[in-house]
Formats: structure tokens, C-alpha cells, sequence
């Protein structure tokens, strides 16, 4: 590991460790857009292993998003939330398994417009 590589860990595990709750779901976002997108580049690239290694990293990403969802009373928000959380969940795995580039797409788009919704809170 480089001195860089080790830098940006520190920094990035710093960020995390004093992140209000609001920043930890965006930082969360952040990083399944990411993984979505190395997987598309190795799926075009033809690394299968890899697709499937960055396909885990999203689909983990997306769970932690699913259990982040706080129930709210008097409101279906977080039910239809953790609904929209096992679509996703549903398409990576089939994404994972066909090496199926819409499919990634469709769950990349969809983490882009809650990112985007989020920070707008």
C-alpha cells in the first residue's frame, strides 16, 4: 500500500467516524454510484471477477441503506423506501448473475435520484 493509498483510507475512515447521520447515507450513495460504475467499466472490459467483486459492494450498500430506513408513523415513506431498497437489491443480484448491463444502469440511476433527493433535505 502506497503512502497515498493510506492517506486517503485515514482520511475517508475519518470522515466517516465524525459524520452526522444525514452525511453517512450520502457517503453511502456516493460510494454504490461508484461501484456501479467500476462494474459497468470491467463488465465492458470483459473482468467478469470484478464486475462480481464491485456487484457485492452495491448490493451490501444497498442493505445498509434498507436497514438506515426508520419507520415513520403516519406515513407509508419508509415502507415504500425499504420496498424500493429490495427492487434494487433484486435487480443487482439478477445484474450479478446475468452480467447484465441495464440492469446496473437502472440501479445506478436510481441511486443518483435519492442521492440527489437527499441532499436536497
Amino acid at each position: 500500500m502506497t503512502y497515498t493509498k493510506k492517506g486517503n483510507s485515514a482520511y475517508l475512515n475519518n470522515q466517516i467516524l465524525t459524520a452526522s447521520p444525514k452525511k453517512l447515507i450520502e457517503i453511502l450513495y456516493e460510494a454504490g454510484i461508484k461501484h456501479s460504475k467500476i462494474a459497468l467499466y470491467h463488465l465492458e472490459q470483459g473482468n467478469l471477477q470484478e464486475v462480481n467483486t464491485h456487484l457485492i459492494k452495491v448490493q451490501n450498500i444497498v442493505l445498509e441503506l434498507k436497514f438506515a430506513v426508520q419507520p415513520m408513523e403516519d406515513s407509508d415513506i419508509s415502507d415504500q423506501l425499504i420496498s424500493l431498497y429490495d427492487f434494487m437489491y433484486g435487480q443487482l443480484l439478477l445484474a450479478n448473475t446475468e452480467k447484465n448491463k441495464e440492469r446496473i444502469e437502472i440501479v445506478q440511476k436510481m441511486l443518483e435520484e435519492l442521492l440527489e433527493t437527499w441532499e436536497s433535505l
